[in-house]
């Protein structure tokens, strides 16, 4: 391989590894910690938040994560149509 197509490969790989967080697993999860700076909730609130709406969650190790459609459920809940 020539130094050019190297350096092209590379930079292919560099906008696929630092085009998503975490590519494995974002597009069904969301960290705990994403969602909770989101709606500017501290611990106490996403609690209350997770059992009110029975959002569907994983735990990894000290890490939580919960189900995107789980959350784009809850907050269809919350929606409201204005007249």
């Amino acid at each position: 391989m020539d130094t050019q197509l190297i350096l092209i490969s590379l930079a292919e790989i560099k906008t696929l590894v630092t085009s998503k967080p975490y590519p494995s697993i974002s597009d069904k999860w969301i960290p705990r910690e994403e969602v909770k700076s989101f709606f500017g909730y501290g611990d106490t609130q996403m609690a209350a938040f997770e059992k009110e709406f029975q959002l569907l969650t994983s735990k990894v190790g000290k890490r939580k994560f919960y189900a995107k459609a789980s959350l784009q459920e809850a907050l269809e809940k919350c929606a409201s149509v204005k007249k």
